[in-house]
């Protein structure tokens, strides 16, 4: 036999190439065939639009609530303890809300996505391409046999796969892909989203194993995945199918055997790898994992493991990892913006480190995917460029900064420019994605690429490091006194924190970042938390409740440095700032950066970081006027914002009520818009009347409205 020769793909009838995996026994030989197929996807032709979810609330009668499936399928929900698929009033039209009851024109190709673990390149085996015969006439002369290298880990799925009466057509990426042709590979990964969207299901093969182990804990995945049905914001919603109070259910008793069987499951390569995240997210309700001959729909499965982390008090400690690592797969991304994907998948190994982009740009929003060119002659370091010049350039924001930085001397993109994140490894951030705090308010960045590695941004040095306190040797709670005193906060002796109350209490809420009941409501109180810390609490005892709270703050501030700055505010760091470093609050960003000022009066990024009392505009804005106060709560679409409280009336609003002191430029007026996962975290529109401009910020906002009103604001030069 010889080695099988691709045929170029014809790129202008968008052709995929399709593997038809060819019946047989078990034990047969791997015979396959390879053809071409346009994949087009199909045209709406003017099918009725389905409402947003704010809409849809609007029809609902009082205690029911609307809410979205972890697919995008809508389901109506009666006082937290009754789900359906069915509006409670039936004259509202089922196509308004629910697109799986629509007549949906289905694209032409029928075939099945596979989504598996490459393993060792190394290890070949050879699947059978038979040739089509030559026809000379009424002559049918038989042609020669070609054989198509392929991994082991796809040789042992293949048997499992293949059906012994019919043919399967599916997609495999090692093989509908030319590896050896640098061009098609870029060009196939930018339509991965179309491959794996447009298949009648993923397949995602886990591999094989014992077969009583795999048949239990697919029965107990089952279950579990029948009990609750999350959503990207609420994890305890009832489930439509098992109508069970859920949170009595949450609370039952998973024995050590069910356990290990699931955990067997669990602990499979398949989920380690970063390319599953997008095939699987990408894939139809009708998507499965395949272990040996046993499968699970892959909705219930991911169902199963949030209602195990439910239980996390009943994990054994040596599993409660891999469950928590599983939640960051099951709940998905489609509400996320693409930086917060790139971030939350960036500690998945992959093979090139550019993958660590390419392989999720399908989860982006269409109008950040469509303008990243996929190229692997390029380096990673100039890839990561892209992205952030990208992103910035669509949001007009530097959201990426949160990422970038000097702060470990393992990075491998050294020669990069130090405002480029390195997504070649996960940054050692501060500030999670999402957290809700907001230091610039709704500004636009106005960052300038000057030459390949200077950016030029607007901002305000807020101060100066005065000192920095060495990292603490922390075990629990009560070690947190000796790392206060690491800072020599002396000279504030008997003095208040600028914004209010002791610097003890400044300290313990640097700690935290502010995350306690008053600035998130349901989180411990500053008062409880107060008492466990300074009463050297060791263990929790009654506080049990604080326990992965507290847990989780020891182990941040582990891996953090807390410093001064010399105006006495107080702040924290991962990563080690030195004296006379530079907290500044940049335009377009939403969190506080320190910086590194160069001999040429440029600066280097050294990270981002938390400060008590600069988290919310307060640098370019001002305090909250009273009685005004701010906390931190998700939307509907699990994005958390600063929500504005008026202490006296009870009044909220999600507008800073700063700005109302502060007239809107004549030129500029507000506008109505649907937002979108392309916008960025914190966004408003305006349009210029006399230009017709539209942009995503607040004029109130521009550095020269700033400069006029005294904020020091400055363009400077990142390198």
């Amino acid at each position: 036999m010889k080695l099988y020769k691709y045929t170029p793909l014809d790129s202008s009838t968008d052709d995929i190439r399709l593997v038809t995996i060819l019946p047989g026994k078990f034990k047969d030989p791997i015979r396959i065939e390879i053809t071409h197929a346009p994949l087009v996807p199909p045209v709406n032709n003017g099918k009725t639009e389905r409402c947003s979810l704010e809409e849809i609330q609007k029809t609902l009668p009082e205690d029911w609530e609307a809410h979205k499936t972890l697919e995008g399928r809508v389901f109506f929900n009666y006082q937290g303890a009754y789900s359906s698929w069915s509006h409670p009033d039936p004259d509202v039209p089922r196509e308004a809300y629910d697109p799986i009851n629509q007549a949906n024109e289905q694209p032409q190709l029928d075939y099945e996505a596979l989504s598996y673990t490459w393993g060792s390149l190394k290890r070949k085996k050879k699947a059978r391409v038979p040739s089509k015969p030559i026809h000379l006439g009424q002559l049918k002369i038989a042609s020669r046999n070609q054989y198509l290298p392929i991994t082991g880990s796809l040789a042992e799925a293949i048997p499992y796969l293949r059906y012994e009466d019919r043919s399967r057509v599916m997609w495999i990426g090692a093989i509908c892909i030319d590896q050896k042709d640098e061009k098609e590979v870029s060009e196939q990964v930018k339509r991965m989203g179309q491959i794996y969207s447009l298949a009648r299901r993923v397949v995602a093969w886990l591999g094989t194993g014992d077969i009583r182990i795999i048949k239990v804990a697919f029965a107990q995945l089952n279950h579990f995945g029948r009990v609750v049905e999350p959503t990207p914001y609420r994890m305890g919603m009832p489930s439509v199918y098992f109508q069970e109070n859920a949170s009595r259910f949450s609370r039952s008793a998973l024995n050590m055997v069910t356990w290990g069987t699931v955990l067997h499951i669990c602990l499979r390569t398949w989920f380690q790898r970063l390319w599953i995240v997008q095939e699987i997210h990408l894939g139809s309700a009708d998507s499965i994992l395949q272990c040996g001959h046993e499968t699970v729909l892959w909705s219930l499965f991911r169902r199963a493991v949030i209602c195990m982390y439910g239980k996390d008090w009943d994990v054994p400690s040596e599993l409660a990892w891999e469950v928590k690592r599983l939640m960051n797969l099951c709940f998905g991304h489609q509400n996320d913006h693409f930086d917060k994907i790139l971030y939350d998948v960036s500690n998945r190994p992959c093979k090139i480190a550019k993958d660590k982009v390419y392989g999720l740009l399908n989860l982006a929003p269409p109008e950040i995917c469509r303008l990243i060119h996929v190229n692997y002659s390029q380096s990673d370091a100039e890839t990561f460029k892209q992205v952030f010049l990208t992103c910035s350039q669509r949001e007009d924001r530097v959201s990426q900064l949160l990422f970038s930085g000097r702060r470990r001397s393992t990075s491998t993109s050294t020669t990069s420019p130090t405002w480029v994140p390195d997504w070649s490894q996960s940054p050692p951030i501060t500030m999670f994605p999402n957290f809700g705090y907001c230091a610039s308010g709704i500004s636009a960045s106005r960052a300038r690429h000057i030459s390949p590695n200077k950016l030029q941004v607007s901002g305000l040095s807020f101060s100066a490091i005065s000192q920095v306190a060495s990292r603490a040797e922390i075990g629990d709670f009560s070690d947190f006194p000796k790392a206060y005193a690491d800072i020599d906060l002396s000279r504030w002796e008997g003095q208040p924190y600028p914004i209010g109350g002791t610097y003890q209490e400044a300290w313990l809420r640097t700690v935290v970042k502010d995350l306690l009941d008053e600035k998130v409501p349901g989180n411990p109180t500053l008062a409880t938390v107060a008492k466990v810390v300074m009463t050297m609490t060791r263990g929790y005892g009654k506080y049990m409740l604080l326990q992965r709270y507290m847990v989780d703050a020891i182990e941040e501030l582990k891996r953090s440095c807390l410093f001064s700055l010399e105006n006495g505010y107080v702040g924290i760091i991962r990563g080690k700032p030195q004296q006379d470093d530079e907290v500044f609050v940049i335009l377009g960003c939403y969190v506080p950066m320190i910086l590194r000022r160069t001999p040429a009066g440029e600066y280097e990024v050294v990270g981002d970081c938390y400060v008590l009392g600069i988290m919310e505009g307060e640098a370019v804005l001002g305090s909250l006027p009273p009685p005004w106060k701010a906390i931190i709560k998700p939307n509907i679409y699990a994005h958390h914002r600063l929500h504005y409280i008026n202490k006296d009336t009870g009044d909220s609003s999600g507008d800073d009520p700063r700005l109302d002191e502060i007239p809107i430029p004549p030129e500029w007026e507000p506008m109505e818009w649907k937002t979108t996962r392309a916008d960025p975290y914190y966004c408003r529109m305006f349009r210029n009347k006399e230009t017709g401009e539209v942009i995503n910020s607040d004029p109130r906002l521009f550095p020269e409205a700033l400069v006029e009103r005294g904020i020091p604001v400055k363009t400077i030069t990142l390198v």
